[in-house]
């Protein structure tokens, strides 16, 4: 009986300590890294697609009541040659221009400027999207590690995007 009590004991002190390391902020990433979103937001995945044979894995942080969110997709390659680099930033910006300039109404706007190599190994740029109803922006960020990252950070303001992009500074492999 005392084994048992003891045994209760040791996993009552435990179950809280694990549960405390399982905070929805933070993401544990395929690549064995992990992000780390502000508090209050929450990971979740939304997807994966194959790429060349390689698995492109996608996740989304969000806040109950705000329409800002992060989202990154991690792509299992290191990502080493200039040239490459530039194709996976354009890759990337491109496809967020085009997505965002779907509505006729939208002015769409980029900070984007010619990157010239050598290309770091932290890109970011910014989007905007301005309608009569709304306006969106867009902190794209593109991280060459051990794996190859696109992340964006969006907000209503310029502002709200550069705040929540900074989560992506957190970033560890």
């Amino acid at each position: 009986m005392i084994g048992r009590t003891a045994l209760l004991f040791v996993l009552a002190l435990l179950v809280p300590a694990l549960a405390a390391d399982e905070k929805p902020n933070v993401l544990k990433l395929p690549s064995g890294g992990q992000l780390t979103a502000p508090e209050g937001f929450a990971w979740q995945k939304i997807g994966e697609q194959e790429d060349k044979g390689k698995k492109i894995v996608m996740f989304v942080a969000n806040k109950e009541g705000s329409t800002n969110i992060i989202f990154v997709g991690v792509m299992p390659q290191k990502t080493e040659v200039d040239a490459e680099r530039l194709a996976q930033i354009k890759g990337f910006h491109n496809g967020i221009v085009k997505s965002l300039s779907k509505n006729p109404k939208a002015q769409v706007k980029s900070s984007l400027t010619d990157l010239k190599p050598p290309i770091a190994q932290r890109v970011q740029f910014m989007v905007s999207s301005k309608t009569d109803e709304r306006s969106l922006h867009l902190c794209g960020i593109v991280f060459f590690g051990n794996s190859t990252y696109h992340m964006q950070a969006s907000g209503s303001t310029e502002e709200e995007a550069l705040k929540l992009a900074k989560a992506t500074e957190s970033l560890k492999e």
